[in-house]
Order: C-alpha cells, then structure tokens, then sequence
C-alpha cells in the first residue's frame, strides 16, 4: 500500500507527522516524501495507485482537476488539523473521503477557553495591571469583581468548541447564555444553555 502525505509546509508538517508518528505510518505501507503543490509533478507515478492520503495545517489546496489527474485512485484523506473548508470541496467531488481532526483539536481549546472565562470572572487581567501600577488600587479593585457565582457567561456559537465550553461551565454557580443560529433549543437544553439573540448576549453577558 502506497501513502501520500501532502503539505506545503515542512514546519507544520514536522510538528504533526514526528519521527514516532512516521515510524507507525511506515508500517502500515510505503510512504512518499512531502508532497506540496510546487513538487507534485515529480510524484506523480508515485500517485498513481495511491489511495490513502495524509496531512495537517499547511495542506495543498488542488483543484478538480488536479485531483483527477495526479490522485487518481485516491480514496481517503486524514487531516490531522481542524476546519477542511480551504480544500475539502474539490476532493469531495471527486469522491475521496476526508476525515479530520477538529473533534480532538477542539479539547485543548475549549480548556483553554474555560480557563481564561474563570480568570476573567475573577478580574485577573485588569487586577494584574493595577497591581504593576499601584497596589492600593488593585486590592480595591480585587474586592469589587464578582467571581463566578451568579455570573453571566456569553457563548457565541455551540459548535464542538462551544458545547465543550458549555458542559465545563456547568461545573460552576454561572448562567450560560448563547447564541447559535444553527442550534437546536433541545440541544442548547442538554448543555444547560439558553439560547438568545446577538444583542441580548452582549447586552446581558
């Protein structure tokens, strides 16, 4: 079996696909070098037959036509990244699968959200300017913020981002509103949401 794996950029692409990573592709079949948009004509027979493909941020966009004629066998792309919206499209019409990673991708931002939601409930950001300006001024500052409890927490889109931010919020006294044109109030329930509108959030939140 014969992998591709696309990318323009080395750096990107090293960061992802690490000696361990490429150890485990290998054993499953006969790798090519990286492949981006300038170098593909010269793996071009490596292409044909090819029907597994991978990459990660970085990815080649090709056009129909290119798919067609360097990948003409390709059956599935992995894309160890988040959003296919750049390049997804012309392989879809042409009938390869594209598979991604958003879904893992999304953990370690939605911690990363929830983390700066506590901290800005407890007014870290504007109480660690005082403290470097003057310390009276940021315990009294310190004193004044209301924390977590009873406060009200905007969510702008309930993608799988959004939904992991919501189920961590439910972990503290706050009241989660959000808005999601694309959500079903059903859902936004399950997440212990309500669902408003664009002014509302900003105007209550």
């Amino acid at each position: 079996m014969k992998i591709a794996l696309l990318g323009n950029s080395q750096y990107n692409f090293s960061r992802v696909y690490t000696d361990e990573v490429m150890k485990k592709l290998s054993s499953l079949g006969e790798l090519s070098p990286r492949i981006s948009k300038e170098n593909i004509k010269n793996y071009k027979e490596f292409l044909n037959g090819c029907e597994i493909a991978f990459s990660t941020w970085g990815m080649p966009c090709f056009t129909e036509e290119e798919i067609r004629e360097y990948m003409p066998d390709l059956k599935m792309l992995f894309y160890s990244a988040g959003s296919v919206q750049a390049f997804a499209k012309p392989f879809l019409n042409c009938g390869v699968r594209v598979f991604s990673a958003f879904a893992a991708n999304a953990v370690p931002v939605a911690e990363y959200t929830f983390s700066q939601i506590v901290l800005a409930t407890k007014g870290f950001y504007q109480a660690s300017k005082r403290f470097r300006l003057a310390f009276p001024s940021a315990v009294k500052f310190g004193n004044s913020t209301p924390g977590n409890f009873g406060t009200k927490i905007g969510l702008v889109g309930l993608g799988s981002i959004g939904s992991m931010v919501a189920e961590r919020l439910q972990s503290l006294d706050v009241e989660v509103l959000a808005y999601d044109p694309f959500v079903s109030r059903q859902k936004a329930e399950d997440l212990g949401v309500k669902l408003v509108s664009l002014e509302e959030l900003f105007r209550e939140c």
